[in-house]
């Protein structure tokens, strides 16, 4: 079997977007990454909402990953305060964090049984998935209920 690698060499930032009350339909916002998550890469996802927000505030909940606590990304926030305020999710809870029932839906419909043949072909299939997700609103609402952040 042929394989392109895995989770390891191709990473989806991503987050569920609604309102506070959980009562707006949910958005999912994401990017593909062909390497761990880096600052920088933070950094370009936080412009790329920025851009989809149309200069509404965003609440972001972070879960411990070091991209999101490192100098670089820590001196990025503070310059975009005015729009973006960043609460942080308890490191050893990933149930309480939407977009991880999100990668787990993905993986187990989706992923679990690829054969990708090539970076590209994996990247196909990401992509296809996202798409996917995006489009599934009783998914998207899951993924907050399950949280348990919404109800």
């Amino acid at each position: 079997m042929k394989t392109a690698g895995g989770w390891k060499n191709h990473t989806v930032i991503g987050m569920v977007m609604t309102d506070p009350k959980g009562k707006r339909k949910p958005k999912f916002f994401a990017m593909v990454r062909k390497h761990g998550v880096k600052s920088k890469d933070i950094i370009q996802y936080v412009h790329y909402l920025k851009r989809h927000l149309h200069g509404r505030k965003l609440i972001l909940l972070w879960d411990g990953l070091t991209a999101h606590t490192s100098k670089e990304t820590k001196r990025f926030m503070q310059t975009q305060s005015y729009w973006l305020t960043v609460e942080r999710l308890p490191t050893d809870a990933p149930e309480f964090n939407p977009p991880e029932h999100i990668w787990s839906a993905m993986k187990a419909r989706d992923m679990g049984n690829i054969e990708a043949t090539s970076s590209e072909d994996l990247d196909r299939h990401i992509r296809r998935s996202m798409r996917r997700v995006k489009k599934s609103n009783t998914l998207l609402k899951g993924c907050l209920r399950a949280s348990g952040l919404f109800g």
